[in-house]
């Protein structure tokens, strides 16, 4: 999983930062300040500053795995809430999670996203299958980890978002409209 997100601050420094994500995760609630020096950046929330070492040098060039693609496999427009709930739903009823993975498959069903249980001996009974409401253009058939879904959907903040398949085995993206939060999530094979 790898995630970006632009934060319209006046007065920061332009540039970039790379940074742990747990870090960012555990200390980005009730932010009021954040600072930055050539190797550090500090948050400051009223109750308590914390800071973190930056990572400096060419560590990973990430840019180009968000790279939308000019013609994608397929996309799919969908409510936020809607998803998460429903990946909520179909990991708590999985009971087969033997390999630590509860994979979960999102496509296309007569015009909708149907968003099913992949695990081996299911009947459409237990799998819980959810169609949900999506704008949806090309193929968008992809199986993804419930719990990275479940965390990517739950570092947005838009309404909708955007599932964007790339045509080669790559990371799928996530982004909302104005591109201020993209996440990235290799599929599960």
């Amino acid at each position: 999983m790898a995630g970006r997100r632009s934060i319209p601050v006046g007065g920061m420094p332009d540039g970039e930062w790379l940074a742990d994500a747990d870090w960012v995760k555990r200390n980005a609630k009730g932010v009021n300040a954040i600072g930055f020096t050539d190797r550090m950046m500090v948050v400051d929330t009223g109750g308590f500053t914390d800071a973190i070492v930056l990572t400096a040098g060419q560590y990973p060039m990430v840019d180009r795995l968000f790279d939308k693609p000019e013609e994608p496999a397929g996309v799919a427009v969908v409510d936020r809430r809607a998803l998460m709930d429903a990946a909520r739903m179909l990991k708590s009823v999985c009971f087969d999670s033997r390999m630590g993975i509860i994979p979960l498959i999102l496509d296309e069903r007569d015009g909708m996203l149907r968003v099913r249980y992949a695990g081996d001996g299911q009947d459409a009974d237990s799998q819980g299958v959810r169609l949900l409401e999506a704008d949806i253009t090309g193929d968008v058939n992809v199986k993804l980890n419930a719990d990275y879904l479940l965390t990517v959907l739950a570092g947005m903040d838009a309404d909708r978002v955007s599932v964007v398949k790339t045509r080669e085995m790559k990371p799928v993206l996530f982004e909302q409209d104005d591109s201020a939060v993209e996440q990235l999530v290799m599929p599960v094979c």
